[in-house]
């Protein structure tokens, strides 16, 4: 892995060194104000995480704070893994089903309360109807790409044995699957895939940004699963250029030529190792497609009627990868317009993630398709043959 030497600025680090020895402070003093308080106040979505040297960046544990913004203000508390909710051992008890949530901020959920997620909708529905217990763990991180989704799996994602793996795919996906660095909030570096003949590898790790301490948490993930995960992804030695290409096919490239092929095309390879690594792990896959904001309201305020091509791109890699995928955008759309006479939304007005509303409407169709496919997913057994 390649070294890095620090910065000679004498001014910035001690600056920096006093804020990284006072925000531990500051959160444990709010926390021992009293149960009810509401922890630390952050407006920027980047001050829940820190620095991590192989995702680019994790929520951090243990936290506790209020996320504000000018539409919601939402407590969010994280256990000792960067989770909001329970904190699960990775050995799952006997006949319980587990379900791992990737995904970005839409499925992290910070803009709304934890009650209010559509984990819980879902937890919740599919308890009440199979009698058994469900565990749902929700690793999902704003800003993560596929990309990160894949890493983050191999080096700790499978250590939780779950039954059903749900990934949420947004379309800002595409271009930062092709992107070292995650402009918008300023979250900084992120992992780095290429393709070389077909084969991923990984070009380049993080580098923390100037204002954040290097990873102090070394044993985070299983050392043994990120050396494997590493050598997984090492450059093939006869690799020659940098950029992934568009693979040919006959008939020309699957999802067309230019910047945008070459998003699907390593978003699909990306998506194949997922595929592949679920399957190892005697885990199904499931792909939810989350609409962006302007898919379902119209600039004139009504309801959005066009097709969407990122859907459609999305309906053929999952065909090619024979991975399940629920298109939620008409019932996204129905629902807007139903609940529209109640002036009531999907997603917030000027903030682009799912109101409460949103979330419920995720979390119930993901209960519905799951007890719709139940044996499939292994949630329930097969009627015994021969039975009256």
């Amino acid at each position: 892995m390649t070294m890095f030497t620090t910065r000679p600025d004498f001014l910035l680090w001690s600056r920096f060194l006093a804020l990284t020895i006072a925000f531990p402070v500051l959160v444990s003093a709010a926390d021992k104000e009293g149960k009810g308080k509401r922890g630390v106040r952050v407006e920027q979505t980047r001050d829940l995480t820190e620095f991590d040297s192989t995702l680019g960046w994790r929520r951090i544990p243990n936290f506790h704070g209020t996320h504000v913004q000018g539409e919601y203000q939402v407590e969010m508390r994280y256990n000792a893994r960067g989770f909001r909710g329970p904190l699960y051992p990775y050995e799952r008890t006997p006949q319980t089903y587990r379900i791992l949530i990737l995904g970005d901020s839409y499925a992290d959920g910070y803009s709304v309360e934890f009650d209010d997620l559509f984990t819980e909708t879902m937890q919740e529905r599919l308890k009440t109807k199979f009698k058994k217990p469900v565990e749902v763990v929700n690793s999902a991180v704003g800003g993560y790409g596929t990309d990160q989704q894949l890493l983050y799996f191999l080096i700790d994602g499978q250590r939780y044995k779950p039954d059903l793996t749900i990934l949420l795919f947004y379309a800002n996906d595409l271009p930062y699957n092709l992107k070292a660095h995650y402009a918008p909030l300023g979250r900084g570096e992120k992992p780095l895939f290429a393709l070389e003949d077909g084969k991923l590898y990984l070009k380049s790790l993080p580098k923390p940004p100037r204002d954040r301490a290097p990873d102090q948490r070394k044993n985070f993930y299983d050392p043994k699963l990120v050396r494997q995960t590493m050598e997984m992804f090492a450059r093939p030695k006869a690799a020659g250029g940098d950029s992934p290409g568009v693979s040919e096919e006959k008939g020309g490239p699957v999802y067309g030529s230019g910047t945008k092929g070459t998003q699907w095309e390593m978003t699909e390879a990306l998506m194949k190792k997922i595929k592949e690594s679920c399957d190892a792990n005697d885990s199904h896959l499931l792909l939810f497609f989350v609409p962006v904001k302007r898919d379902i309201y119209g600039r004139a305020g009504g309801i959005e009627d066009k097709p969407s091509g990122v859907s459609s791109n999305l309906r053929t890699l999952a065909s090619r990868l024979k991975v399940d995928l629920i298109d939620t955008l008409p019932v996204y759309r129905d629902r807007a317009a139903q609940i529209a006479r109640q002036k009531q939304r999907l997603y917030w007005i000027r903030d682009s993630h799912w109101t409460p509303q949103g979330h419920q409407l995720a979390g119930e169709i993901l209960a519905q398709h799951i007890r719709t496919h139940a044996i499939r997913y292994r949630l329930s057994e097969p009627p015994a043959a021969g039975g009256n």
